[in-house]
């Protein structure tokens, strides 16, 4: 015998899930955090290059995170402090790694998703990013920050002595 609830509403007693009598099932109400993951270093060494092309090293801020759902957005937060001594600028992007596949989540775009940069001289300046992500996958999904001279003249994404940090958050839908 099939038996059917209808309801308009279910709301947790605390928290923000609700358990399935019975089972490992877990309901999560959408746009809630299902879990988050943070990375942040405060003793970082020195990284400059002068590739036109994106590069990262151990340094750069990442995280990886593995999504409980498939349809779960990942919200990532990610910052850097950096220093140019060049004209031009510092162009910055998020590559998502899953299954050795890696993805510019910029899409290409000119700029990447961040950057700072001077027309003349120095500059020092934290640079942030802020981005959701749909993964589309259950397996773990890596976040790295990525950096490039506009120029390919000498630049410092991260400057010695600044703090880094990424956060991810897997957001119900």
């Amino acid at each position: 015998m099939t038996s059917k609830l209808f309801v308009n509403s279910l709301e947790p007693m605390q928290g923000n899930t609700i358990n399935v009598a019975g089972s490992d099932t877990v309901l999560y109400a959408p746009g809630h955090i299902i879990q988050v993951v943070t990375y942040k270093d405060t003793s970082t060494a020195l990284f400059g290059t002068t590739s036109a092309s994106y590069v990262t090293n151990g340094d750069m801020p990442a995280a990886t995170i593995t999504p409980k759902f498939s349809n779960s957005k990942i919200l990532i937060q990610a910052m850097i402090g950096m220093q140019s001594d060049q004209t031009g600028q510092i162009e910055n992007t998020i590559y998502r790694t899953t299954g050795g596949v890696a993805t510019d989540l910029s899409g290409g775009n000119t700029y990447g998703l961040a950057f700072k940069g001077v027309g003349t001289g120095t500059f020092w300046a934290e640079c942030s990013i802020s981005w959701s992500d749909n993964p589309n996958t259950t397996n773990a999904v890596e976040y790295k920050w990525y950096s490039r001279s506009e120029t390919a003249a000498n630049i410092y994404p991260i400057h010695v002595g600044t703090s880094v940090s990424m956060t991810l958050m897997e957001v119900a839908q």
